[in-house]
């Protein structure tokens, strides 16, 4: 991305703010284009939250202090990142946790996202329930999430999917996964376009032969 990217004169203006629940062992790389790129070239509102607030550490070792506790207010992007810490010993009473206020958010109104192990989170919540999405592969999600209401409309892709007001991504899709969130946060078309293909560009080029050994 350049400098002419930037939004200096406060031209966009993201109707939603983006609110991000992360728990320790966080996938830091899943979210780092809402956390970084979104606020700087976009003006994006993006904020970290856990279940109780406080300090959480990323797989990466990210140690991150002064999370909020997750508070949604309705008007939110409400993001689900993915991670180790929803496959650990108390994995599943994390998810289990996440479910009634994630619930309430979408009844107040919020838009819902998640990418990987976010996505069996919304799973097991009921938020799938009704709409197209994807996650790492269908297998994985119906053996992670078995019962799950909404497996008939899963989709197997390697980018992000956007129905309505939800998202979901395999957690190898971040740039598509940012893209389709920037788009429900209010992001322009073609602005979420040039994000793309800025982000994107590197796996649609020829690759150039390296020195000879």
């Amino acid at each position: 991305m350049t400098d002419t990217d930037h939004d200096p004169a406060g031209e966009i203006r993201l109707s939603r703010p983006i609110l991000i629940l992360v728990a320790d062992g966080f996938a830091d790389w899943e979210i780092a284009l809402l956390t970084a790129a979104a606020p700087d070239y976009y003006g994006a509102d993006v904020r970290l939250s856990s279940l109780d607030g406080g300090e959480v550490t990323s797989m990466g070792g990210l140690r991150v202090t002064g999370v909020d506790r997750f508070a949604p207010t309705g008007t939110e992007v409400v993001v689900v990142c993915g991670g180790v810490g929803f496959e650990a010993q108390d994995g599943p009473q994390l998810i289990a946790r996440m479910g009634p206020p994630l619930r309430q958010a979408r009844a107040d109104g919020a838009a819902i996202a998640g990418i990987c192990a976010g996505v069996r989170v919304l799973a097991d919540a009921g938020l799938l329930d009704g709409k197209r999405h994807t996650s790492n592969n269908s297998d994985w999600l119906n053996a992670v999430a078995p019962g799950y209401a909404g497996s008939d409309l899963h989709v197997d892709q390697p980018q992000a999917l956007r129905d309505g007001d939800t998202v979901t991504a395999p957690g190898t899709a971040p740039v598509s996964f940012a893209a389709e969130v920037l788009a429900v946060a209010g992001l322009p078309a073609a602005h979420a376009d040039k994000f793309r293909g800025y982000l994107g560009a590197e796996h649609g080029a020829r690759r150039q032969p390296g020195p000879a050994a």
